[in-house]
C-alpha cells in the first residue's frame, strides 16, 4: 500500500504542485466562506437564502451564454494569435449579451409581479457581465500558468464577498445583502483578474478573427448548449422548490448545495484546470492517459469517503452546532444529497475529457438525457406533494449519471490508445 502511494505521488507530483498552488487559494477562500456561514444564517432567513439562490441560478445560466463557452477553447491553440482572437471574441460577445440582458431586465422590471418574483432583477445584466469576464480571464491566466496570481485573486473575491454580506446583514438593506455582497465581490475580482490585459488584447492588431471563430465553432455549438442544459439541470431543484413548494425549502436546499460545493471546489476546479492542461499535453505527445485517470480517481475517493460517511451519520448535531437550531431541517437535505455530492466530487475534475478528445456532441446528448431524468425525478415529488421525495430521486439520478460519466470517460481515453493504455 505504501509503495503504491509512493509511486502514485511521484508520478503526479508536478501536477499536484500546480494544483496545490490553486488549491491554496481555494482553501483560504473556502475557509473564509464557510466561516461566515454561522454568521450569515443568524443574520439572514431561509427565505432570503432561497431568493439569493434563485438569483444565482438565473445569472449562472445567462453567464454561460455570455461567453459562448469559447473561453474553454483558450487551452487548445498552439499560437498566441488564436488565443488573443478567442479572448477578443469572448469579451465582445460577453458585453453585447450582458447589455441585452440589462435592457431586458429594465423592461421586465416594470411589471410588478415579475419584479417581485425575480430577486435583484435590475442587477442581472451587470452580474452576468462580471461573471463572464472572470471566467474568460481565469482560463487565460491558467493557460499561462499564473497559479499564484489566481490563488490570490480567489482569496480576494471571497473575502470581499463574504465581508460585504456580513456588513449588509447588520443594516436595513438586509433584504438584498446576499445579492449585493456577491456583486461587489465579482466587481473587485473582475478588476483584479483583467489587470494588465486590456491594452494587450484590444490595442494590438491581430487581423481578422473569423477563421479562428470558425475553427473553434464547436464550443458555442456544442459546449455552450451542453453547459446550458447541464447548469439548468443542476438548478432544477431551486426552480421547482421555489415555485412549487416554498422559498424557505429552496433556502434549505441551497444552503446544503452551497456548503457542499465549497468543499468540492477546494479540489475540483484547480484539479480540473491542471488536468485539462496535462491531458491536452499528453494527447499532443501521443501518450496514454488511463494510468493518470485511475490514480486521480483513487485519490479523490480516498479523501472523500470517510468525511462523507461521518457527515451523513452526524448530520443533525453538526447542523445544529454550525448553523443553529433554526436550520435543523437542513440536515435532512444533507443526508439525502451526500451520495450524489460525493460522486460529483470524484467525477467533475474530468469534465474536460469531452473537449480534449472532441466528444462534445456525445456529451451534449448525455446532458439532455440527464435533464430528462432529473425533470421526471423532481416532478414525481411535486406530483405527490413531497419535497423530500423530489430531492431523494434527484440525488439518485445524479449518482447514476456520475457513474455513467466515469465509465464513458474511461472508454474515450482507452479508445484513443488501446494498445498501451496502461503503460
Amino acid at each position: 500500500m505504501w509503495q503504491f502511494l509512493k509511486h502514485f505521488f511521484n508520478d503526479i507530483k508536478t501536477d499536484l504542485y500546480h494544483s496545490s498552488l490553486l488549491m491554496s487559494g481555494n482553501i483560504v477562500t473556502q475557509v473564509i466562506a464557510v466561516a461566515t456561514y454561522p454568521i450569515l444564517t443568524r443574520l439572514y432567513s431561509a427565505d432570503l437564502f432561497g431568493k439569493f439562490s434563485l438569483f444565482l441560478s438565473i445569472t449562472g445560466i445567462l453567464a454561460i451564454i455570455s461567453t459562448g463557452r469559447l473561453e474553454y477553447a483558450l487551452m487548445l491553440p498552439d499560437n498566441d494569435k488564436e488565443v488573443k482572437d478567442l479572448t477578443k471574441i469572448s469579451v465582445r460577445w460577453c458585453f453585447i449579451f450582458s447589455f441585452a440582458c440589462f435592457v431586458l431586465s429594465l423592461i421586465l422590471g416594470q411589471f410588478k409581479p415579475i419584479a417581485q418574483k425575480i430577486p435583484g432583477i435590475f442587477w442581472i445584466g451587470f452580474y452576468v457581465f462580471l461573471s463572464g469576464i472572470i471566467q474568460i480571464f481565469l482560463i487565460l491566466r491558467n493557460r499561462q500558468k499564473q497559479y499564484k496570481t489566481l490563488a490570490k485573486i480567489l482569496v480576494l473575491q471571497n473575502s470581499t464577498s463574504s465581508g460585504t454580506k456580513i456588513g449588509f446583514g447588520f443594516t436595513k438593506l438586509i433584504s438584498h445583502g446576499l445579492i449585493w455582497g456577491n456583486i461587489i465581490g465579482q466587481l473587485v475580482t473582475a478588476v483584479a483578474i483583467t489587470k494588465g490585459y486590456w491594452r494587450q488584447i484590444f490595442l494590438e492588431k491581430t487581423g481578422p478573427t473569423q477563421t479562428t471563430l470558425q475553427k473553434y465553432a464547436v464550443f458555442p455549438k456544442y459546449r455552450m448548449v451542453q453547459a446550458l442544459i447541464n447548469t439548468f439541470s443542476s438548478n432544477l431543484p431551486i426552480f421547482f422548490i421555489t415555485f412549487y413548494f416554498s422559498e424557505k425549502e429552496a433556502g434549505f436546499y441551497a444552503l446544503v448545495f452551497g456548503l457542499a460545493f465549497k468543499a468540492i471546489t477546494l479540489v475540483s476546479p484547480p484539479l480540473y484546470q491542471v488536468l485539462y492542461q496535462k491531458f491536452t499535453n499528453l494527447k499532443q505527445e501521443h501518450k496514454p492517459t488511463v494510468r493518470l485517470f485511475f490514480k486521480i480517481i483513487s485519490l479523490l475517493f480516498i479523501i472523500s469517503f470517510v468525511p462523507g460517511v461521518f457527515v451523513f451519520i452526524f448530520a443533525k448535531p453538526l447542523v445544529s452546532f454550525f448553523l443553529g437550531n433554526g436550520w435543523i431541517d437542513v440536515s435532512n437535505y444533507l443526508q439525502m444529497m451526500i451520495p450524489w455530492l460525493l460522486m460529483v466530487f470524484i467525477a467533475s475534475p474530468f469534465a474536460f475529457i469531452a473537449d480534449v478528445f472532441t466528444q462534445q456532441k456525445n456529451a451534449l446528448l448525455f446532458d439532455i438525457a440527464q435533464l430528462i431524468f432529473r425533470l421526471v425525478a423532481l416532478y414525481i415529488g411535486f406530483w405527490l406533494n413531497n419535497v423530500y421525495l423530489s430531492i431523494i430521486l434527484f440525488s439518485l439520478s445524479g449518482v447514476i449519471s456520475q457513474i455513467f460519466l466515469l465509465i464513458w470517460y474511461f472508454s474515450i481515453i482507452t479508445r484513443e490508445y488501446p494498445e498501451n493504455s496502461f503503460q
